[in-house]
């Protein structure tokens, strides 16, 4: 099922359910019990346990769970 305007898709399994969102530039997103603000990132969620990732500098929230990431200072490495 798409999201936020083409910017994500919503997959139910019986394994679970995975939202995967893909942006050309950060903004904020809400879908559903989401609320993303990066450019690329997912919600996995099997059973009670939900996993968030994303590795831009942003946020990503699924149901009381928030991740944040800041931006790196600038001429430092991520790797």
């Amino acid at each position: 099922m798409p999201l936020v305007d083409g910017n994500g898709i919503k997959v139910e399994t019986n394994a679970g359910t995975d939202y995967v969102f893909l942006c050309a530039k950060p903004g904020m997103f809400p879908a559903a019990t989401i609320t993303f603000e990066c450019t690329v990132g997912a919600v996995v969620m099997r059973g009670e346990r939900t996993r968030l990732w994303f590795r831009q500098p942003g946020s990503i929230a699924a149901h009381d769970e928030i991740l944040k990431r800041s931006a790196a200072p600038e001429g430092s490495s991520t790797k």
